[in-house]
């Protein structure tokens, strides 16, 4: 009974011990993985304000192409309405980077993700709209092509023939010419 006694004791010491050695593991990896966790978050986070920051980019890039050409066609084209929709397309996407960049500012990666994507749809739609205006801007060019080109078809010929007045003296011809002694010329 002594024996078990000493034995349980040092059972139990060993057992307290390694229990606090546990612990100390536990807390150690629960440390690495919240560490882990933190840098994942972050990176994702930079990540996805990187990418809003890129979409905005691009935003502002199909908005300026997209004014050049709004203003370039305006009353040469086909269809005035694709230049009313790229217009609409264009200060939807500039609003959009407004709100955008306010998310800048945050640290909501959720949002920023969602917000890169909407972005990136709006920058779509804003090209789209933007080569329906150069479309219809060609179709108008087309049409007064041919109007110009059926106009000079219609024209009058004004070209001259050339002249076939000649100066006396200057012409010879293969006439003949009688002298008084009945030679030739």
């Amino acid at each position: 009974q002594t024996s078990s006694r000493t034995a349980l004791k040092a059972a139990t010491t060993q057992a307290t011990s390694l229990t606090h050695t546990m612990k100390t593991l536990a807390g150690q990896i629960t440390d690495q993985a919240t560490t882990v966790t933190d840098a994942v978050q972050a990176k994702a986070l930079a990540d996805a304000k990187t990418s809003v920051k890129d979409a905005i980019t691009k935003v502002q890039d199909a908005a300026a192409s997209a004014r050049t050409t709004i203003d370039d066609t305006s009353g040469k084209v086909a269809d005035d309405q694709t230049r009313q929709d790229a217009e609409k397309a264009r200060t939807s996407a500039l609003d959009l980077t407004t709100s955008a960049t306010k998310l800048l500012d945050g640290e909501d990666t959720n949002a920023l993700t969602a917000m890169a994507t909407s972005l990136t749809s709006a920058t779509k739609t804003l090209n789209d709209a933007t080569t329906g205006v150069n479309n219809s801007h060609t179709t108008w060019q087309q049409a007064q092509d041919a109007a110009a080109a059926a106009a000079a078809a219609a024209a009058p010929a004004t070209t001259q023939a050339p002249s076939s007045q000649t100066s006396s003296g200057d012409a010879y011809s293969d006439q003949t010419f009688s002298t008084g002694s009945g030679g030739s010329w």
